[in-house]
């Protein structure tokens, strides 16, 4: 990132390198899978010919998960400046804020903390999976599992 006369910049190819390197970004398959009917029969195409650059949140949302954020070129300069102030949670921040979703518990306890937890972080609904870690059995199978 720099400024020139008051107007902040990103050097998006730059960006992407660091965030590259730092693991804040993992190159995937294209996740755009396709209806292509075939003489034979039909069958689902995967987008998989090309590549995609995507957020890592794995962990961030529930443990053992292997997720990811899409991330837009044009988003690449606040995912950049997030990182850059916070290099242990600024990703994070970002994927919660893209998602709309606070992390899972223990994550949130770490940024809570490490002082990065803010209002913003605050203000977005509660991780989806955390109320099932708080019920009961009873209360589990009552609100019908996880849906």
């Amino acid at each position: 990132m720099y400024e020139v006369n008051g107007v902040e910049y990103c050097d998006e190819e730059l960006a992407v390198s660091i965030l590259l390197k730092e693991e804040v970004l993992f190159v995937s398959f294209n996740r755009d899978f396709s209806y292509v009917p075939m003489k034979f029969g039909d069958v689902y195409k995967s987008g998989g010919n090309s590549i995609v650059v995507v957020v890592n949140c794995g962990d961030v949302f529930a443990w053992g998960c292997a997720d990811a954020e899409d991330l837009a070129y044009d988003e690449i300069p606040k995912l950049y400046k997030m990182f850059a102030a916070d290099n242990k949670w600024g990703s994070t921040k970002w994927c919660c804020i893209k998602r709309n979703q606070q992390p899972q518990e223990p994550i949130k306890n770490s940024m809570i903390k490490d002082g990065s937890w803010n209002d913003e972080l605050e203000k977005l609904p509660e991780n989806n999976q955390t109320k099932y870690f708080r019920m009961t059995q009873e209360e589990f199978d009552k609100d019908g599992g996880l849906v």
